[in-house]
């Protein structure tokens, strides 16, 4: 039986994510006023949420065979000190709770391509460990 599966590649910046469906290369972009904390990237996880959920049903449309998209986040604006092991855990859950299958968070500053994304050729963000 053939299955419609998506991926998309959502690289988040300060107030924005650009998003791409891999298998299409359809694209969107959209403002997002949980991602304008002064300290840390994601400051509303709710609003963050609903944006990744409005950005999952306009380029993963729902149909019969269709299974749930798996979701590469990049986070691009990096912090100083890297990301916490909570703001990896929200941005995960944000992933999840929008309807991913699967969220990986991309580790690293530069773009990723479709080929490295869909052959698994990055490192993941695992978040800084409490020492």
């Amino acid at each position: 039986m053939f299955f419609i599966k998506y991926a998309l590649y959502l690289e988040v910046y300060d107030g924005k994510v650009k998003a791409t469906e891999l298998h299409s290369e359809r694209s969107t972009e959209s403002t997002c006023s949980g991602l304008t904390h002064p300290r840390t990237l994601m400051g509303d996880f709710f609003i963050v949420e609903q944006c990744f959920k409005k950005i999952v049903t306009e380029l993963c449309p729902k149909k019969r065979l269709s299974t749930p998209p798996i979701l590469y986040i990049h986070l691009l604006d990096i912090n100083e000190g890297g990301y916490t092991n909570v703001e990896c855990k929200a941005f995960t859950e944000a992933g999840l709770g929008a309807g991913g299958r699967l969220v990986k968070l991309i580790d690293g500053k530069n773009l990723m391509s479709k080929d490295q994304l869909l052959a698994g050729q990055f490192s993941e963000l695992k978040g800084m460990l409490n020492k």
